[in-house]
């Protein structure tokens, strides 16, 4: 579904019609997205970000609508300044990244709003959940070669 929706929009202004923040670092760390014209919903947690060449990777995974409403239940997603219940949303987050089983994906963009981005299928085993944002800067070379050798854009 994401794939052929990113193939649809892929020149277009964006590819979401929703994004809620959960986490925020001079861009989205961790939220949630939905589908410019389908109901579908996807986590996005940064898997990388390397702030000089103004590049984010983002991993994705479908959650359902019902998971999207027990967050919603807990906070004002529509509020970036609400961070009632943050803790607990986070481990919902967390959870819900290191029990998926789907199909899963990778994002590479500038910002997770870019219109400009390359979308990825990849195996779910392949990714990481980071916590934090010092987590994501802190990771190991060889998850960073691996994330990026996903792209064809990186493999010129």
């Amino acid at each position: 579904m994401l794939m052929d929706e990113y193939k649809k929009y892929k020149d277009a202004d964006n590819l979401f019609s929703k994004i809620y923040y959960i986490d925020w670092y001079d861009g989205g760390v961790t939220g949630i997205l939905k589908l410019k014209d389908l109901e579908h919903w996807y986590l996005f947690n940064l898997a990388f970000f390397e702030p000089d060449e103004k590049v984010r990777i983002f991993s994705l995974n479908e959650v359902s609508a019902n998971w999207i409403l027990e967050i919603k239940s807990l906070t004002n997603l529509d509020d970036p300044h609400d961070t009632s219940n943050y803790e607990e949303i986070k481990a919902k987050v967390k959870n819900a990244f290191n029990h998926y089983r789907g199909d899963a994906f990778l994002l590479k963009a500038r910002y997770i709003e870019d219109a400009q981005c390359e979308i990825v299928k990849v195996p779910v085993s392949s990714l990481k959940y980071f916590d934090h944002i010092d987590d994501t800067f802190e990771q190991d070379e060889k998850y960073i070669e691996k994330l990026k050798s996903f792209f064809p854009s990186w493999k010129a």
